[in-house]
């Protein structure tokens, strides 16, 4: 697979062989015109930015037109992708999430292109990927926070679901309107992707940034969105998670305090609760998830993107 930033992917490619054939052994004007005519109308240019990301990194898509459509959507790891259409022109956005355990050099995004004249068209575009080496973290804690009580298991396994149904809840459109900002000014303590040993048990990698704090911190909401999870969890304490629209959300564990309930539309910077050590910890600490089409990503990349894309759409 090609690593180039630009790809140029062509539609009907036998309809426009055919009419080249047919220029060949019956050269015309016309049938010239056909052939033009026809490259033109199917021609689609695509762009990823960064050209390259770690697994678990966000990365901004563009798509340009030849023809208007009437909608553009995606999947990729079999969740919506969705594409926001900039003011008139035929030019789309998207902003994917990848898998942090990803392996190879890419990942599929399938993308559909429904045209007003009823036509779709159907095609797949690789994401590129490099391969990078995440730290290892030991970290020693109560032992019942590594293996559960099997009186806790009830209780897992509905915070299960009352977490994917929060994550389930998005817009097709966003709710934000400015840059993302950091709900802490502060130092880090752990980053995203580091792989977590547990009192010597292997678990899965960290799925977000560890902000430092003293408990008691006033924590900000990253931007404009609706609060879907504001509850204690047994493993990340006080919870809170916020969807921004286009399968974005962003999260907030081991909160002291959280001052918002569900349903509560919140603007970006406004306090949603306070740092704490709730729930599976080591000490106080705010920690900041971002997910997207059904994926963990690093926060720093997934901000640095959408306000990329900000950026571009202004």
């Amino acid at each position: 697979m090609s690593v180039a930033l630009r790809r140029f992917i062509t539609m009907n490619k036998l309809y426009i062989y055919s009419l080249t054939l047919l220029l060949m052994l019956f050269p015309s004007a016309a049938l010239s015109d056909a052939v033009a005519a026809a490259a033109d109308s199917v021609t689609i240019e695509i762009s990823q930015t960064p050209s390259e990301i770690p697994p678990g990194d966000a990365v901004l898509i563009n798509l340009k037109l030849s023809n208007n459509a009437a909608m553009v959507s995606g999947k990729c790891y079999k969740h919506d992708v969705y594409f926001m259409k900039q003011g008139d022109t035929n030019e789309y956005f998207a902003i994917v999430g990848t898998d942090v355990s990803q392996k190879g050099d890419h990942v599929k995004l399938s993308i559909i292109v429904n045209y007003h004249d009823s036509e779709i068209e159907s095609f797949d575009f690789d994401i590129s990927l490099i391969a990078v080496e995440y730290p290892v973290e030991k970290l020693t804690v109560a032992k019942k926070l590594v293996t559960p009580p099997k009186k806790a298991n009830k209780r897992l396994a509905e915070e299960r679901k009352l977490v994917k149904a929060a994550y389930a809840k998005t817009t097709p459109e966003p709710e934000f309107s400015e840059p993302f900002i950091m709900p802490l000014n502060t130092k880090f303590s752990s980053t995203f992707g580091r792989r977590r040993i547990y009192n010597g048990v292997p678990k899965a990698p960290h799925n977000g940034l560890d902000l430092r704090g003293n408990v008691g911190k006033p924590v900000k909401v990253s931007n404009t969105g609706t609060i879907v999870m504001a509850r204690d969890l047994y493993f990340t304490g006080n919870t809170m998670i916020v969807s921004h629209g286009l399968g974005l959300h962003t999260a907030y564990f081991h909160l002291s305090n959280m001052n918002k309930k569900v349903g509560d539309k919140v603007k970006r910077g406004d306090i949603i609760g306070k740092v704490g050590m709730t729930g599976r910890v080591t000490g106080p600490h705010l920690h900041f998830g971002v997910k997207m089409n059904g994926l963990y990503v690093n926060p720093l990349s997934a901000l640095d993107v959408f306000n990329d894309y900000y950026s571009r759409s202004r």
